[in-house]
Parts: C-alpha cells; sequence; structure tokens
C-alpha cells in the first residue's frame, strides 16, 4: 500500500472540502489530506493532517498555530519544511527541526520535504542540498519511524508540468532512504493523473504528495484509485 498525500495549500472552500473528501474513497492507498485550517472541520471521514505548525508549543505568536491545537483539531500529520515556507517565510533547517520536535511530542505524524531548486539541480548539487536538509535528523527523528514520511520535492518542478526521470526519481529516493534508516519516501512535483501510476510504480516510492491535482475533484478521484 501506497501513502498519497493532498497539499490543498491556501485554495477552496466548505463545497470543495466536501467533494474532495468525498473523492478521496475507495482507494487502495493511504490517503491523508492537509486542507488549510479552515476546512478542517469541513474535511469529513478522512485521515487529516495540516500544511504546517508552530515552532512554539503557545504563547504570544499571533497568527501561529501549534501543534497541539492542530492534534486537537483532529490532524493525525503535518507537513514540515515545504518549500514554499522556505522560500516565502525564510524558514531554516533549524526552525523546521524545532518544529519536528514540538510536532512529535504533540504525537503528529510528520511529512518532511526536501529538495533542490533548478539552479542547484543544474549544478550537480541534489544531493549535497538534500543532505543537509537532512542533516538535523539523527539527533530529532521520531519515536516510531510509522509516524515520519519524507517527501522529496525538487523545487523546479512544483506547479511548472516538470518532472524528473524515473531514473532520477529512483536515484535520489534510495539516497535519501542511505540517509535515514527505514524511512518512506514519497515523491512530489507535479504529479497528475496522466503519471501517478508510473511514478508509484517505481520501487523506492512509497507514494505521492499532490499539489495542484489534488484540488480537482476529478483529478483527485484518478490519482486516488490509481
Amino acid at each position: 500500500m501506497k501513502t498519497i498525500v493532498a497539499n490543498w495549500k491556501m485554495n477552496g472552500g466548505h463545497v470543495l472540502a466536501h467533494a474532495l473528501a468525498a473523492a478521496s474513497t475507495p482507494s487502495k492507498h493511504k490517503i491523508i489530506l492537509c486542507p488549510p485550517l479552515t476546512l478542517l472541520s469541513h474535511t469529513k471521514g478522512v485521515t487529516l493532517g495540516a500544511q504546517d505548525c508552530s515552532a512554539e508549543h503557545k504563547g504570544a505568536y499571533t497568527g501561529d498555530v501549534s501543534a497541539a491545537m492542530l492534534k486537537e483539531a483532529g490532524c493525525e500529520w503535518v507537513i514540515l519544511g515545504h518549500s514554499e515556507r522556505r522560500q516565502h517565510h525564510q524558514e531554516t533547517d533549524a526552525l523546521i527541526q524545532r518544529k519536528l520536535d514540538i510536532a512529535s511530542a504533540s504525537h503528529l505524524g510528520i511529512i518532511l520535504c526536501v529538495g533542490e531548486s533548478l539552479a542547484e539541480h543544474e549544478a550537480g548539487k541534489a544531493e549535497d542540498i538534500v543532505k543537509k536538509q537532512l542533516s538535523f535528523l539523527p539527533r530529532h527523528l521520531p519515536p516510531t519511524m510509522r509516524h515520519f514520511m519524507i517527501a522529496y520535492e525538487p523545487v523546479w518542478a512544483i506547479g511548472t508540468g516538470l518532472t524528473p526521470t524515473n531514473e532520477q526519481i529512483d536515484t535520489m529516493h534510495q539516497f535519501i532512504k542511505a540517509q535515514v534508516a527505514d524511512v518512506k519516501v514519497l515523491y512530489g512535483g507535479s504529479v497528475k493523473p496522466e503519471n501517478i501510476q508510473e511514478i508509484l510504480a517505481i520501487p523506492s516510492v512509497d507514494g505521492a504528495l499532490v499539489g495542484g491535482a489534488s484540488i480537482d475533484p476529478s483529478a483527485w478521484k484518478k490519482i486516488v484509485q490509481s
């Protein structure tokens, strides 16, 4: 069984949330939906995740939402370190490390995103960048690897329609598994109905993190039934 995660990003309303939740079953895969926080209560009958959490347990942090609050709201998982958070919110590896520790302490499963930019990819630095993004993990792994996954998302493939070759995906997934023992690795980056079966057929791929296609009920249904 593979794991397919939907990252809705900052999209949708309650009508779409109901439609996407309905389109998520039946499936032979484990399905996790990560809607905006305002839609958690409208996304019923599925496993829920959040797209981020605060690096603090509680306190005077206006606008932040803690991992414990997410757990209370029904989340079982949280996405951390997404490239859009790194880019638009200047999140560092140190900050992501703190979020991981807090999420783990709050008994949230963690989906840690890693991946290189186009410039880094073209310079042959993809493995160096991903290794650096994973460097804190030996000291900060959750108590059980059942509650931890890594999503490899080459930044240059997110929302561009571009995808690495199957060989490139397999090579990077094997590299990640050599850095972190017993971890499940998902692939993300322009995943769509047209390529989901091919991607999931790669032996080192344990699932997919889906962006744009996860907010189209028709496309999403094809993905979860792949």
